[in-house]
């Protein structure tokens, strides 16, 4: 009795994830032969400049107008390439926000939570299965350590499937939050 079982637990570890079907509602993956639930990203992504701080400062001090207004409407340059320098440098935000924290925080509103605001974008730019499998950590993920906690990959290529923003069918599952943002400790590092 018990070969039996065993066989049919190695009969169910070997067989790919596609082979086993789960329907479109409930994506599950595979993780060193157990199924488990897909995760999306949970927590505040860290506020760094993925660009340097030399370069988002010096883009800052050249072109002042243009930099703000890529702060304020383009989400990958404010919340991956630039964010420190979009939103706590005193050049940033003065006259638009009390402090940092509160534009940070309204920059997520417009630009990641709210589907009706004019430069909110909420799309993945690959394709469902693509993000599903990378969502699930299954079929070219299941091996890699990459998965939509990878906020430097995950927000840009996923977006709206790893949760980091709300459209009109999903809501984000990331509560941002600008004091969290700028707390190495407290948020979610980019690598």
């Amino acid at each position: 009795m018990s070969s039996v079982i065993a066989s049919v637990i190695i009969t169910l570890s070997v067989l790919p994830v596609s082979a086993i079907d789960f329907g479109m509602s409930e994506i599950k993956y595979r993780t060193y032969g157990a199924l488990m639930p897909p995760k999306p990203a949970t927590t505040t992504p860290c506020c760094v400049d993925t660009l340097t701080p030399g370069v988002c400062h010096s883009m800052l001090s050249n072109d002042h107008e243009n930099f703000i207004n890529m702060c304020r409407k383009n989400a990958d340059f404010s919340f991956m390439q630039c964010c420190y320098t979009c939103h706590f440098s005193a050049d940033a935000y003065t006259g638009l926000a009390p402090s940092g924290v509160e534009l940070y925080n309204m920059d997520a509103k417009m630009l990641l939570l709210n589907p009706v605001s004019e430069f909110h974008k909420c799309s993945d730019r690959h394709s469902n299965a693509f993000c599903d499998s990378l969502l699930g950590r299954h079929g070219q993920w299941a091996l890699k350590k990459i998965s939509c906690d990878n906020a430097s990959l995950a927000f840009r290529i996923c977006r709206r499937t790893c949760g980091y923003c709300t459209s009109f069918l999903s809501k984000s599952t990331i509560d941002y939050n600008g004091t969290e943002a700028r707390d190495m400790k407290k948020c979610m590092r980019l690598f």
